[in-house]
């Protein structure tokens, strides 16, 4: 537990009280946000409002390691400047500057045997200083002073000298979060019509793509088709003339099949007969038809043999 610091008043002079506040002067830099617009920090402000029930004159002695300012005690008991929670609240930050811990607000009223002022003060704001706009709020809700909503609060409105502090008077002065101004939007005719604009030029377009894909694969697979069908045709007509001119030497009969031209019908040729002319062979160049008599060629006066007919085995087919 910590120790008490005594706040004590300045001694009288001859009756005349020396109006001097005296209070630490340095503070540690992540603190320095409790001072005011004055760079007056929390213990200064502290011994200002202090001064007030002592006819101007205060003192907040530095602290000693492991000390805390503690609250009213003895004379002081009654002592509305000091049973002001604007009092701890300006004490507890002064703690706070020199590196030590505050008490809570239940310790520091214990002897407090007048009417406390919550978020109030009794005098007016002594000139010479301002009080910060975190030192107005309410402590008895957590029973503490909470340097975190402090430093949210901050001193953007601080109490003039002159001013009596009051509930109301903190309530007014907190600061009231700006207005955000609503980002103007087209009406709803505006982008409804810009986005069936844009639907149908979408659309449009997506048809007439496709309509001219469409058209072009027709027009390729049609052309392709008349290619195809012109090669089977030239195919048809040469394998049809290969066959009408290729045939087999002979058939079951025995009768050879030359090639004839379509509606012709084949004549069939036969075979050798000693008895019959007609199969004698032709010869070409002197329109002569070989009688079966072969002529022998003339010698002298010697007479060639005369065979009257073929041998009788010759079973040859005619040599044309």
């Amino acid at each position: 537990m910590s120790k008490p610091a005594i706040l004590a008043p300045l001694l009288l002079l001859s009756g005349v009280a020396v109006a001097q506040i005296y209070a630490p002067a340095d503070c540690i830099p992540q603190w320095q946000w409790t001072s005011n617009s004055l760079g007056q920090n929390a213990c200064t402000v502290a011994a200002y409002l202090m001064g007030t029930c002592n006819r101007g004159a205060y003192t907040v002695p530095p602290l000693e390691p492991g000390e805390s300012y503690s609250g009213p005690s003895g004379d002081d008991d009654g002592n509305l400047c000091k049973c002001s929670t604007v009092a701890y609240s300006l004490l507890s930050a002064c703690d706070a500057c020199q590196q030590e811990t505050w008490i809570d607000w239940s310790e520091y009223s214990t002897n407090c045997t007048r009417t406390m002022n919550v978020s109030s003060f009794p005098n007016p704001v002594p000139s010479g200083t301002r009080v910060p706009q975190w030192a107005l709020l309410d402590v008895t809700l957590e029973n503490s002073w909470n340097n975190d909503k402090s430093f949210a609060v901050g001193d953007s409105l601080e109490i003039a000298p002159g001013t009596v502090i009051s509930p109301s008077n903190a309530s007014s002065t907190s600061p009231t979060p700006t207005p955000t101004l609503p980002t103007p939007s087209p009406t709803p005719t505006q982008s409804s019509s810009l986005n069936a604009g844009a639907i149908a030029v979408g659309v449009f377009s997506g048809v007439a793509a496709i309509a001219v894909a469409g058209l072009a694969i027709f027009f390729w697979l049609r052309r392709k088709r008349s290619k195809d069908l012109s090669a089977a045709s030239v195919a048809d007509g040469a394998s049809q003339s290969l066959m009408g001119e290729v045939r087999p030497p002979g058939s079951d009969d025995g009768t050879y099949v030359p090639s004839s031209k379509p509606g012709t019908p084949a004549t069939p040729m036969n075979f050798y007969d000693p008895n019959d002319p007609t199969t004698f062979p032709r010869f070409q160049g002197a329109g002569q038809v070989y009688t079966g008599v072969p002529v022998a060629p003339y010698s002298g006066n010697t007479l060639p043999n005369i065979q009257t007919s073929p041998p009788p085995e010759y079973h040859s087919l005619p040599i044309i």
